[in-house]
């Protein structure tokens, strides 16, 4: 969030800028939770990928949602956006890791 608006002045388009930096977060992340959090998973970084590349379109897409038709506050709507997406990605990884 922090990196998000030191940038934001930078990058005009915000849900451009929302899309970068979740892409670059979510893609180094990976090592951390396959090591970490879902170990042994054999097709943990295909599921993973798929969702990381869901990840930041959605995100992006729910920030546009709140900002434009729910909330004035530019910070709230990208804390909102950033956990209903992390919550649904990381749901969906447990679901399709454990199936696998």
């Amino acid at each position: 969030m922090v990196l998000f608006f030191l940038l934001k002045d930078i990058l005009i388009n915000f849900i451009l800028l929302n899309f970068i930096i979740r892409f670059i977060f979510v893609t180094l992340t990976s090592y951390i939770l396959k090591n970490n959090v879902f170990k042994g998973g054999r097709y943990f970084y295909t599921i993973f990928y798929f969702v990381a590349f869901l990840n930041p379109i959605g995100s992006s897409f729910f920030l546009y949602l709140l900002t434009n038709f729910v909330l004035e506050s530019l910070i709230i709507g990208k804390f909102i956006s950033d956990v209903i997406v992390s919550l649904l990605s990381f749901l969906i990884i447990s679901f399709l890791n454990k199936n696998n």
